[in-house]
């Protein structure tokens, strides 16, 4: 009889994963002219929402 020798399974350890960025460390990021445009386009939905809103209201 063999006695069968128990191989040792290494596994790999799993990739380091990124940790994800909120957007508030993206922001910080960015230059300042891109920041002026997001800024000006959140600005500008909004506006578009309290329009609507009331409209809507009315």
């Amino acid at each position: 009889m063999s006695k069968k020798t128990a191989k040792k399974t290494e596994t790999p350890p799993p990739p380091m994963q990124k940790e994800k960025e909120n957007f508030i460390t993206m922001f910080s990021k960015i230059d300042s002219a891109q920041k002026h445009r997001i800024l000006a386009y959140l600005f500008w939905l909004l506006g578009i929402f309290i329009i609507l809103f009331a409209y809507r209201a009315a």
